[in-house]
């Protein structure tokens, strides 16, 4: 997205003021305001690959990617507001901002929990894929329970991988991930596990959660139940742990 300069000199709360009656899109940074051109579909690719990846390396951490343009208020002073397409800040949305957020959540979340018992497959599969951008304790119930119960390993896959945006899973969570190692779909298998293995990255080497992982994988790598695949997976896995 390119930006052409408007020199203004506006405060931030005159720019907010004045965006607010534009019909094109600006930035503001340090006292000065650009007007935003446009991107082409090469940069928007390329923008969400780049936010895919940061938002799995800052995970845990006091920062959040955004895909696209935003105006907050940053705590440590930045005189930036709508900046360009992703900000990675410790910041602090308005209580008009944060209700917004919770209506818009609550709103797909229900949403997505409706398509999740619709008899159409493709439909179950969004609601399994919308759930992962919003990790509420409703959500992640009804993950675990379409990764466990719906008849389609394409949804049960998609049930595993929005897992991983549980930064703080909880104890169904785990435990329905490890049920779904014995998954007869290689592709469920798979997916669990990788959601284990981001798990294990992420948390805290001391927590319960890691050592309740841990000790599972462990105990599932030994046993011979478990398809010889899985289990030197499991072994590659915990040897780095």
């Amino acid at each position: 997205m390119n930006a052409v300069f408007i020199p203004t000199g506006m405060t931030p709360q005159e720019y907010l003021d004045w965006e607010s009656t534009q019909q094109e899109k600006h930035e503001y940074v340090g006292g000065q305001v650009y007007a935003m051109t446009g991107a082409r579909l090469n940069h928007n690719r390329i923008a969400l690959n780049a936010v895919a990846s940061l938002r799995q390396a800052l995970r845990g951490r006091p920062c959040e990617v955004f895909i696209s343009d935003i105006k907050l208020q940053i705590d440590a002073g930045a005189q930036a507001v709508q900046l360009f397409d992703t900000w990675g800040g410790i910041l602090s949305p308005t209580p008009a901002q944060q209700a917004e957020e919770r209506r818009v959540t609550a709103e797909q979340v229900s949403a997505a929990l409706r398509w999740l018992v619709s008899h159409n497959e493709r439909k179950r599969l969004e609601g399994a894929e919308q759930l992962g951008a919003y990790p509420t304790p409703e959500a992640g119930k009804a993950l675990v329970n379409s990764l466990l119960k719906d008849p389609s390993p394409a949804v049960r896959v998609a049930a595993a991988t929005s897992l991983a945006n549980f930064q703080e899973p909880g104890a169904t969570a785990i435990k329905g991930l490890l049920s779904a190692l014995r998954d007869k779909s290689g592709d469920v298998r798979h997916a669990a596990l990788g959601t284990l293995a981001i798990y294990l990255e992420t948390l805290d080497s001391d927590s319960a959660r890691h050592r309740q992982i841990t000790a599972a994988l462990g105990s599932l790598a030994k046993s011979p139940n478990m398809d010889p695949a899985t289990r030197k997976t499991l072994s590659d896995l915990l040897s780095k742990h």
